[in-house]
C-alpha cells in the first residue's frame, strides 16, 4: 500500500510541474483564431513536454489533454492511438466544468465521477482503466483560469502491482476511490467476493483487515491519503507458512551474523585497545616496585608502540639524571 501511495504521489508531482510551468501558462494563455495559430500552441506544448518526458511515468500515459481558456483541447498522444474516446468521454462526464470549480486542486476520476450519470458506462468499460487526473491551470498571476491538464495512465504503472503478483503465491487487487479494479490481468470477480467477504470484518488497530476463506489468507489495506484506493491481498495459507519459515530462518541468520560481529569486535578491541592498556598499566606498577630499570614491552600496536617508546625514553632520563647527580654530589 505504501509503494502505490508513492506511484500516486509521483503522478501528482508531474501535475504539481504542469501547474508552475511558465511556458505551459505561456502558450495556453494565446489567442487561437487560426489554424496556424493552434498548430504553433501545439508545437510549443510539445517542446515543453521533452522536460518531463525522462520521467518513468511516460512509459504508461494513455494521452494529455491541454484544454485553453474555452475548453478547447489539445491531445498528446503516447500508448493510446485512440484519443478521440479520451475527448468525448471527458465532456460526457463533465471534467472541465468540474475542474474549474475547483480552481487548483488536483482532481482523480473517482472525485469527478462518482456522480456522474455517465459514470456508469465509464465504469463498465472494461477496455480502458485507467488513473485518471486533471487539474485547472491559472495564469502567471495565479488568478484566472487559462485551462487544464488532464493525464490517463495505465495501471500498470503501479510498480507494486507487477512485483508482488505471483510472489510467495499472492494475489494483488486494486481498487480506485470508485471501486473500479484496476490490476491488469487478474480476475475482477474473485476480487469482488474477496472484497465482500471482507466487508463482514473488523478492521485492525494497524490500519487493515484479514480473514481465512478456505484455504486462503485475505487481507484488505487502505492506500493512505488517498480516499478509496484499497489493495486486497490474497495469499494460500501454506505459501504464508512457508514465507513465515523464510523470515523466521532470516531471523536466526542475522541473529547469528551480529553475534560474530559483536564476538569479532571484542577480538578486536581486546587486541587493539584493552591488551596495549593493560601491558602499560602493569609497566607503571612495576616501577614502583622494581624501580627505573623497568622497561615497557612492544604492544603491537603502533600507536601503544609509541606510547611504550615514550615511557621507555621518559625512564631512562630519569635513570641518566639521577646518577649524574649522585656522581656530582
Amino acid at each position: 500500500a505504501y509503494t502505490v501511495e508513492q506511484d500516486l504521489n509521483s503522478l501528482q508531482e508531474l501535475m504539481d510541474y504542469f501547474f508552475v510551468d511558465k511556458e505551459i501558462q505561456s502558450v495556453l494563455s494565446r489567442d487561437i483564431i487560426t489554424d496556424y495559430d493552434m498548430t504553433l500552441q501545439w508545437n510549443d506544448l510539445s517542446y515543453a513536454l521533452d522536460t518531463y518526458e525522462r520521467l518513468e511515468c511516460f512509459q504508461y500515459i494513455n494521452c494529455i489533454l491541454f484544454y485553453n481558456a474555452e475548453g478547447d483541447p489539445q491531445t498528446f498522444s503516447y500508448m493510446s492511438a485512440d484519443t478521440a474516446s479520451y475527448i468525448q468521454r471527458n465532456q460526457e462526464l463533465g471534467w472541465y466544468q468540474e475542474a474549474l470549480v475547483n480552481g487548483g486542486r488536483l482532481l482523480w476520476d473517482s472525485d469527478v465521477t462518482k456522480e456522474s450519470e455517465a459514470y456508469g458506462d465509464y465504469a463498465a468499460e472494461t477496455g480502458e482503466k485507467d488513473i485518471s487526473v486533471i487539474r485547472a491551470l491559472r495564469n502567471q498571476n495565479y488568478r484566472a483560469i487559462q485551462g487544464a491538464v488532464y493525464i490517463s495512465i495505465r495501471p500498470e504503472y503501479l510498480s507494486v502491482l507487477q512485483q508482488n503478483n505471483g510472489l510467495d503465491g499472492m494475489t494483488v487487487y486494486l481498487y480506485d476511490g470508485a471501486g473500479r479494479l484496476l490490476s491488469p490481468g487478474v480476475s475482477e470477480e474473485e476480487g469482488e467476493n474477496c472484497s465482500a467477504a471482507l466487508a463482514e470484518t473488523e478492521w485492525k488497530s494497524g490500519g487493515y483487515r484479514c480473514m481465512t476463506a478456505g484455504n486462503n489468507l485475505i487481507y484488505e489495506y487502505p492506500v493512505n491519503s488517498y480516499d478509496g484506493y484499497r489493495l486486497v491481498v490474497v495469499q494460500p495459507v501454506e505459501d504464508a507458512l512457508l514465507m513465515d519459515g523464510s523470515i523466521m530462518l532470516l531471523g536466526m541468520i542475522m541473529l547469528a551474523m551480529m553475534i560474530l560481529v559483536a564476538v569479532s569486535l571484542w577480538l578486536f578491541l581486546t587486541r587493539r585497545v584493552i591488551r596495549p592498556v593493560n601491558i602499560l598499566s602493569e609497566t607503571m606498577k612495576r616501577v614502583h616496585t622494581e624501580g627505573l630499570s623497568v622497561q615497557a614491552p612492544e604492544t603491537g600496536c603502533s600507536e601503544f608502540n609509541y606510547l611504550s617508546g615514550s615511557l621507555n625514553y621518559m625512564l631512562n632520563q630519569i635513570r641518566v639524571s639521577f646518577f649524574a647527580e649522585m656522581l656530582a654530589q
